[in-house]
């Protein structure tokens, strides 16, 4: 439906009729400057949003805009009848701010963006809707009560993402000290080189320490025995040797024989005395020295028994352990030292793999809530998305993004005319078509022609009607299809 606004005695316009096309599209004012372009562009808007300083033509009794249903009446006072019969983004959003927000840093300038597609929809900033992404208790503990206290959703999810991604910072450096101590206890399992999984027992291994000592020292003791009893078997040899070598008596039998002898010369001597006296004297000395030769004998005998009961005792003294048999207990002994040395090391082991293993699994544990957080970080930028309700753009870490046959694309980094493209299909998806929308001037200006006309045809295929302004020389008149 094809639309007019009239405009009378506002500012220095006197008398002015923009025709709006019945199929959308770009209509401009142009003139000289101060010749009332700006002011129709302000009535207009103050049709569209029902508020707006409009001052009547000097000398003029009463001024008025009239267009869209609506009628405003300008004197001693501002009345403002009828209803609206067209759809408008005015005091909702400002497509020059979409388009260029006028900031070169690309981050701020989409933080402005993305501020005027909230300010579209209306959204409000809802803690609730925030809280929502992690578990309740935590997003206390994360988030500071200053990041809530805001209007502003846009505001509000860039301090609630700041808090998770410092708190998944925080845990991510967990994880890092977590790791680095497991990796420490790995490095001490290597430098102690075994297999904390192996089949050693230290009390066991210490055990068989023990057990190799007393074998070691049992036959070094029969050793040490033997090689006593050969030393007295030796001498007990060479003592007996001696003892017959140096003694020239008789023998006990013979000494024996000689007191018998002498006991019966002397029994008979003893007879004899009584028939001569003289012969009785010899007897007794021959009888002594048989005595004293016997008891000779006799020591000779008990010392050559001494030394023959040694020799029989050393003969019954266990068997001497060889060289072979000595060097295998002693080698057994460090055999079961070094077993028990491993073990202790591989006991050590054990406890450093438990330490890594639960610093592993910590750091593991770090790393998922890390993750979690990063996940409710990035579950912000869905809510503002929320908030937008646009199919076409989305908020993506604080960037304005589209998704294109390139991929995703930054909106920034898309041409003017691009921009302005999408721009009127969100005027299109917010309002429909039939729709009015105001361009300031500057922003209709800072187009070249190629991109004013491919706006339009867009605005045309949209069904948009689109009124903006630029300067030229003339009078103030109005011009269809955004070319001169």
């Amino acid at each position: 439906m094809s639309q007019t606004i009239a405009v009378e005695n506002i500012g220095p316009v006197e008398s002015q009729t923009i025709a709006i096309p019945a199929d959308g599209g770009v209509t401009v004012l142009r003139g000289r400057n101060g010749c009332g372009k700006t002011t129709i562009l302000e009535g207009t808007v103050s049709l569209l949003k029902g508020k707006g300083q409009l001052s009547r033509k000097d000398g003029a009794k009463m001024g008025r805009v009239e267009g869209c249903g609506v009628t405003i009446r300008v004197g001693k006072a501002t009345r403002r009848t009828g209803e609206l019969a067209v759809e408008h983004l005015e005091g909702r959003l400002n497509l020059a701010d979409l388009v260029d927000p006028r900031l070169k840093n690309p981050e701020a300038a989409d933080a402005k963006r993305i501020k005027a597609l909230v300010n579209l929809t209306g959204a409000v900033a809802d803690p609730a809707a925030f809280r929502s992404l992690v578990d309740g208790d935590d997003f206390d503990r994360i988030v500071g009560p200053a990041s809530l206290e805001t209007d502003d959703i846009v505001v509000m999810a860039a301090a609630v993402k700041r808090d998770f991604e410092r708190a998944a910072r925080a845990e991510e450096q967990a994880a890092d000290r977590a790791r680095t101590i497991a990796a420490s206890h790995r490095q001490t399992i290597e430098e102690l080189g075994v297999d904390p999984t192996s089949d050693f027992d230290e009390a066991r291994a210490w055990a068989d320490v023990q057990e190799a000592i007393e074998t070691d020292a049992k036959l070094r003791g029969r050793r040490e025995e033997a090689d006593k009893a050969a030393a007295r078997a030796k001498k007990a040899e060479a003592a007996i040797e001696l003892a017959s070598k140096g003694y020239e008596g008789p023998t006990t039998a013979e000494a024996a024989a000689s007191v018998n002898e002498a006991m019966k010369s002397l029994q008979n001597a003893e007879e004899a005395f009584r028939a001569a006296g003289q012969r009785l004297d010899i007897a007794k000395a021959l009888h002594e020295a048989a005595l004293d030769e016997r008891s000779r004998a006799v020591q000779h005998e008990n010392t050559l028994a001494t030394w023959r009961n040694t020799l029989e005792e050393c003969s019954k003294s266990p068997d001497a352990p060889d060289d072979k048999t000595l060097e295998a207990a002693a080698g057994g002994v460090e055999a079961a030292r070094t077993k028990h040395e491993t073990a202790g090391r591989v006991t050590q082991a054990r406890l450093h793999a438990t330490d890594a293993e639960e610093a592993e699994r910590a750091a593991a544990e770090y790393a998922r809530t890390a993750e979690g957080l990063r996940d409710a970080a990035r579950a912000t930028d869905e809510i503002l998305s929320d908030a937008i309700q646009s199919n076409i753009l989305r908020p993506i870490d604080g960037r304005l993004v589209l998704t294109t046959d390139r991929g995703s694309t930054f909106y920034h980094d898309l041409s003017r005319g691009e921009k302005w493209k999408l721009a009127i299909d969100i005027v299109v998806a917010a309002i429909g078509s039939d729709g009015l929308q105001v361009i300031p001037q500057e922003a209709w200006e800072g187009l070249d022609p190629d991109n004013r006309h491919f706006i339009h045809e867009h605005a045309v295929r949209a069904g948009v009607n689109i009124l903006t302004a630029e300067a030229s020389a003339g009078e103030l008149r109005v011009e269809q299809g955004g070319q001169e």
